[in-house]
């Protein structure tokens, strides 16, 4: 049996309190013997999946019919299932001692546990029950349905759109315990901390939250004076989700990322202090001021259109003495030599940098949200311009 410390922390937006079981304290940890392999990278709904949900019903909406977001939570989500360790956890309150056979909020393998019992409960509720526009985050679930479209939920005394009381009576059905507060919906409600309007069919954040993460992207983007600025691999990790979970509303922001993760790639010790170099600060300050001159993300534009209807096609190549581009309408071409000690000799620079040029001279022939085909041979520069992800020396690029 192991004793590990037990904190309190408070739930956002609630005077609630989260009960913390800290199993990553001291070199011994029950953390420490978790194989973080068999728990790592499970995947996770994200506003990608719901935002394609809701484009999907918008053009089939052909009656323009008004619609309701919903979203239930799990209540005790993971101290419903008993934990994976076979080493039991003591829990100690005023001196005594409490065996916790459940699966403790700290354990690294807690969240892999509920995910894969709540990915069953998904797949249960869409071809068991017909819930098709069904996302999940861990212990969230959320969809949409007509404003006008209810069923009553008899153990509330109130109704709930008809697939948000599916899904309850499902619960109901497998004993899997909830509360009346957390069951909510409406034309516009926050998902995962983020404001989901499927009307707008906007993606935003509270000016709370905007103001917040920006606050805290310019506390990291400053120099100090005198002394370098460090902070420990756990609160890298903490920023690092935290801008992850802000690219669901600003995608465009992915760049601020690569050196911020090829910094702390290979580190392992949690509390192990790394320095913030200049590059960082560049890209969390360019991030901050992007996050402050937007409002956030209109679904729409993320729809799919065919290359024919482009109203711009250019073709781009690049070889180790030169770069050009041509744009296939006005039969019009642009070339120059490559630049002069460039941070690789790598082909995939050069045809990197040409679709720049290409990009920064089209936008300034076209309209506002114009559509624009650029044709390349190189399958890396079609990738980090569409992933936003690449290496620092091309990160200047993007």
């Amino acid at each position: 049996m192991y004793c590990m410390p037990v904190h309190a922390v408070p739930k956002p937006n609630s005077s609630d309190l989260h009960m913390v079981t800290d199993h990553s304290a001291s070199p011994f940890s029950l953390n420490s013997m978790v194989n973080h392999d068999l728990v790592t990278g499970y995947p996770l709904d994200n506003m990608t999946h719901l935002g394609e949900m809701l484009i999907s019903h918008h053009f089939s909406n052909v009656h323009h019919q008004k619609t309701v977001i919903w979203k239930s939570d799990i209540a005790l989500c993971l101290s419903t299932l008993t934990g994976r360790s076979n080493r039991l956890t003591v829990n100690t309150v005023d001196g005594l001692r409490y065996v916790d056979r459940n699966n403790p909020f700290g354990n690294s393998s807690s969240a892999a546990i509920f995910i894969s019992f709540n990915s069953l409960i998904a797949w249960i509720t869409r071809h068991k029950r017909g819930i098709m526009n069904l996302a999940t985050y861990i212990d969230n679930s959320s969809g949409f349905d007509y404003e006008d479209d209810l069923l009553p939920y008899e153990p509330y005394a109130t109704s709930f759109p008809r697939h948000q009381t599916i899904l309850l009576q499902l619960w109901d059905k497998l004993s899997i315990p909830h509360k009346l507060k957390k069951q909510i919906f409406g034309p516009i409600i926050p998902v995962i901390g983020i404001n989901i309007d499927p009307n707008a069919m906007t993606l935003t954040l509270s000016a709370e939250c905007q103001c917040d993460l920006c606050d805290t992207l310019y506390a990291w983007a400053i120099k100090p004076v005198g002394r370098k600025s460090n902070y420990r691999l756990k609160h890298w990790q903490q920023m690092g989700k935290w801008i992850n979970w802000a690219l669901n509303v600003f995608p465009l922001l992915r760049p601020c990322l690569n050196n911020f993760y090829h910094k702390i790639s290979g580190i392992h010790d949690l509390t192990r202090c790394i320095w913030v170099n200049n590059s960082v600060r560049d890209d969390l300050s360019w991030a901050a001021h992007h996050i402050e001159s937007t409002n956030g993300i209109w679904m729409l534009w993320a729809s799919n259109w065919d290359p024919l209807s482009a109203n711009f096609i250019a073709y781009c190549d690049a070889c180790p003495e030169g770069l050009g581009y041509w744009f296939l309408s006005s039969s019009l071409g642009f070339c120059a030599p490559t630049p002069e000690n460039p941070p690789t000799s790598a082909i995939f620079y050069f045809k990197a940098i040409c679709m720049l040029c290409a990009l920064q001279n089209i936008s300034m022939r076209v309209e506002p949200n114009s559509r624009i085909v650029i044709y390349t041979d190189n399958l890396n520069t079609i990738q980090i311009f569409n992933s936003l992800a690449c290496l620092p020396t091309y990160n200047h690029i993007l």
